[in-house]
């Protein structure tokens, strides 16, 4: 999606079969007044950039050479963008040179707003539900995390993963966004629940309270939802083994990509198939094969630097999707979960990658 993955996509695969050095493209781009959280090699805080007539904003992964930073302007600049000759393992494959600054604007930034003290002893805390309407519930197996640098929210709906945005304001928060995973519980029950929880919370503003270890959420001066404070599993339980019987289970199957970021995907091409003797995975990218190393702990998986053929496509659509799907999972560690069909993987609670299950 964004301009600069359709840049090195179109240097890289449109090239002639030579070891000809793409000529350097130039560029407008603006940069964003603030850093955004982002993952890499390792998590850190990513320079944001659009295009002109991009209207979203998009992470850069790497450094603007000659460029210097000062948060809390909006910069217009000009951009040699360059194809680097076999970067290494964790570096970009593209090379950001500054030619000019065409513009550089003041930006006031949103100021924190609210009980920040408040909402502090809420993010980065496991709540459990314990009360939703006047229904006292025991075990519902419902929670939320809210993660305070992305406003996103992930957790349980009782069966399902649950995820989506939040916004909290004084003594106010607004979900947005709400949305879960598709597997199917046998339990009618819990998915009624479940169903229930998702639509309260889903695009409404609720007033909140924490009183000791209680959250309430209230609508219209009546309590809705109440959370209890639930200490977290030990950290350390992300390490032990994957279940054996579940990864028999992946690597019978094909797994082909149905939503990448946003965008729900009819056809892609894109599919992967994993060796759990060899740790190895392999598949396509829409245009090129591709193959590349993994390593699975319970619920989180590691890919390492994907590769992939040279063969040039005539559709640059599916070269651009290729080359955004290989830039997401090259080098990057997710929680996954397989629910009902799919093969689901998560960054921030938020799915990056669906897979949807095929028979080989």
């Amino acid at each position: 999606m964004l301009f600069e993955l359709a840049i090195s996509l179109v240097t890289t695969f449109l090239a002639p079969v030579q070891n000809q050095q793409p000529s350097p493209k130039t560029q407008v781009i603006y940069v964003k007044e603030s850093r955004e959280p982002c993952t890499g090699v390792a998590p850190m805080e990513c320079l944001q950039i659009k295009g002109v007539n991009d209207s979203t904003w998009g992470s850069l992964y790497t450094n603007i050479v000659g460029f210097k930073y000062i948060p809390g302007y909006r910069y217009k600049l000009k951009v040699k963008i360059t194809q680097v000759k076999n970067p290494p393992a964790d570096g970009s494959s593209v090379k950001y040179t500054l030619t000019k600054v065409l513009e550089k604007k003041k930006v006031q930034t949103a100021r924190v707003s609210g009980n920040a003290t408040q909402w502090a002893s809420v993010a980065g805390k496991k709540w459990s539900l314990i009360k939703m309407g006047d229904t006292e519930l025991t075990e519902s197996n419902i929670w939320l995390e809210f993660d305070n640098a992305t406003k996103r929210f992930h957790g349980k709906g009782g069966c399902n993963n649950v995820m989506g945005s939040y916004k909290a304001a004084s003594d106010k928060i607004t979900f947005s966004k709400a949305a879960s995973t598709m597997m199917a519980c046998s339990d009618e029950k819990v998915m009624q629940r479940e169903s229930a929880f998702l639509q309260q919370i889903g695009d409404h503003t609720f007033n909140y309270e924490v009183t000791g270890q209680t959250l309430n959420l209230s609508e219209n001066g009546k309590v809705v939802l109440t959370f209890s404070l639930q200490d977290k599993e030990d950290k350390k339980e992300n390490a032990v083994a994957p279940d054996a019987s579940q990864w028999a289970f992946i690597a019978s199957k094909k797994w082909n990509v149905i939503k990448l970021g946003d965008s729900t995907l009819t056809q892609s091409g894109i599919w992967l198939e994993f060796d759990t003797d060899k740790k190895r995975f392999h598949g396509k990218g829409g245009c090129n094969s591709i193959s590349g190393g993994y390593n699975a702990t319970k619920d989180q998986i590691t890919f390492t630097q994907a590769i992939s053929t040279r063969m040039a496509c005539m559709d640059v659509n599916i070269m651009r999707r290729e080359s955004e799907f290989l830039k997401l999972i090259g080098g990057h560690t997710y929680r996954y979960d397989v629910a009902d069909q799919t093969l689901n993987l998560y960054q921030n609670g938020k799915i990056v990658v669906m897979f949807g299950m095929q028979d080989k």
